[in-house]
């Protein structure tokens, strides 16, 4: 059973624009170590849009759980590509949503400018 659906746009230049500013430190309150670990491969404009990516979908994660960002804790959202798509994991076993008995349906897209993320929360 569907329990949650969120969405979430995000606007890649204001995310330039905070990582022109703070740098790493900006990038690891949103991604997680593996996702950081990963974004730092990248040259400075695809990192910039994953991060933008990344966010949109923990925003999306946020909504559609009903935990909103402040409880959700970004950088403990870490989630992978699979050959089935996109995995997550909740690196911190208290984390609120670290509950097995949910799946997570997750997308991402994104352009130059905009980066747009659907996050669907099943319960059995």
């Amino acid at each position: 059973m569907i329990a949650g659906v969120g969405t979430d746009i995000v606007e890649v230049p204001r995310i330039a624009k905070a990582y022109e500013r703070y740098g790493d430190a900006f990038l690891r309150r949103i991604l997680s170590t593996g996702e950081f670990a990963l974004a730092r491969t990248y040259a400075e404009s695809r990192r910039v849009e994953f991060t933008a990516g990344r966010f949109a979908l923990k925003e999306a994660m946020a909504k559609a759980s009903g935990l909103g960002l402040a409880r959700l804790k970004m950088a403990f959202v870490d989630v992978r590509t699979t050959d089935r798509g996109l995995a997550v994991e909740f690196t911190a076993s208290d984390h609120p949503l670290s509950a097995t008995d949910v799946n997570w349906h997750l997308s991402i897209s994104h352009t130059n400018d905009i980066a747009f993320a659907v996050a669907v929360l099943e319960r059995p």
